[in-house]
């Protein structure tokens, strides 16, 4: 296979795994207040940004073995901004990003 050839396949797949990766992105059930933004070079980077701050992000991939994490990760502090990566020869078939919930404190009256 020509390095040409082999060259132009890459480019098809990087493009396909984008446009996968970014309309699920899209269909994601985040509230409003959660954002994911990703690049794509030689694996795929996202930043996920949320108002509310973020206490996990859970990212699945279809694959012919079943569904696999590509990312699992849970965050103390209630970061605003998360960044996360993945082998670009996957794409995500589902996200799912837990926000924090704002802290109440409740006033006891004697």
């Amino acid at each position: 296979m020509s390095k040409s050839l082999l060259a132009a396949l890459v480019a098809a797949a990087i493009a396909t795994t984008a446009a996968a990766t970014l309309t699920d992105a899209s269909r994601s059930k985040a509230s409003a207040s959660t954002a994911m933004s990703c690049t794509i070079p030689n694996a795929v980077s996202c930043t996920i940004t949320s108002t509310k701050g973020l206490r996990s992000v859970l990212i699945k991939a279809n694959t012919p073995q079943g569904v696999v994490n590509l990312v699992d990760k849970s965050y103390r502090g209630c970061p605003k901004s998360v960044k996360v990566s993945w082998d670009s020869a996957y794409h995500s078939s589902s996200t799912k990003f837990v926000e924090c919930s704002s802290a109440k404190l409740k006033l006891k009256s004697n």
